[in-house]
């Protein structure tokens, strides 16, 4: 490493050097002159005179600014913007299989929902009133759980069933149901085991079909009543 005292020799020799020069100044021209010697700016040996300088500042290659002008995208091109997110290295025929898997599984919750009303399996809303607790009652729209009562329809002593609490609220004895819309339970699981069939069935013509053949088996299973099919 060169000591101060061979770099201010150095920078003497070289017309480097001037009165009261920091030493930081001292280093760093020391070194912009040897890099440009590096890159061939300057002979070897040569001793820098203001008209050298000059002269070289006139052939150095001028810094052209990086051009950060940037086209403007109106749409998210996923290939250029997000090349390690999933769907960017998914075909056509993916994206549209995978659309109509969604769509088939909006359809398959939504027929669902539609069975629960069809097979009267919704529960009743719970009265929050005491008007409207006293019509259900009136109406008879309740009927007592199952696991407060004994076989022959007495009552079972309450920390049998509440965690060794006893019951402080009756309330919590009652089901509110409507009697005029009876739960039909084997119709509803039946209808259930029609639907979750037809459904596996789709799905697999969606993922191993054509876009058109799922499309096809999504608008069958839409169509499809399998309340009584």
């Amino acid at each position: 490493m060169r000591t101060y005292k061979k770099t201010k020799r150095f920078a003497i020799d070289n017309g480097l050097w001037e009165d009261g020069m920091s030493l930081v100044k001292l280093y760093s021209a020391v070194k912009d002159y040897e890099d440009k010697i590096s890159l061939g700016y300057l002979p070897t040996g040569t001793v820098v005179t203001t008209e050298v300088i000059d002269s070289l500042v006139g052939n150095l290659p001028v810094p052209q600014a990086p051009n950060k002008k940037q086209e403007k995208k109106m749409y998210l091109d996923f290939e250029a913007e997000l090349p390690d997110y999933e769907d960017a290295r998914q075909s056509v025929e993916e994206r549209k299989a995978n659309f109509l898997r969604s769509s088939l599984w909006s359809v398959y919750y939504r027929k669902g929902d539609e069975l629960r009303e069809t097979f009267n399996m919704n529960d009743v809303p719970f009265p929050v009133d005491p008007k409207t607790l006293v019509e259900y009652i009136k109406e008879g729209k309740f009927e007592f759980f199952k696991h407060a009562l004994n076989d022959d329809g007495t009552w079972r002593d309450p920390k049998a069933w509440n965690g060794g609490f006893g019951s402080y609220n009756a309330m919590i004895h009652f089901k509110w149901i409507n009697p005029d819309k009876p739960k039909d339970e084997l119709g509803f699981q039946a209808a259930r085991q029609r639907i979750d069939r037809a459904h596996e069935l789709t799905n697999r013509v969606i993922s191993v079909g054509t876009p058109a053949e799922g499309l096809e088996a999504l608008t069958k299973f839409e169509d499809t009543d399998f309340a009584t099919a």
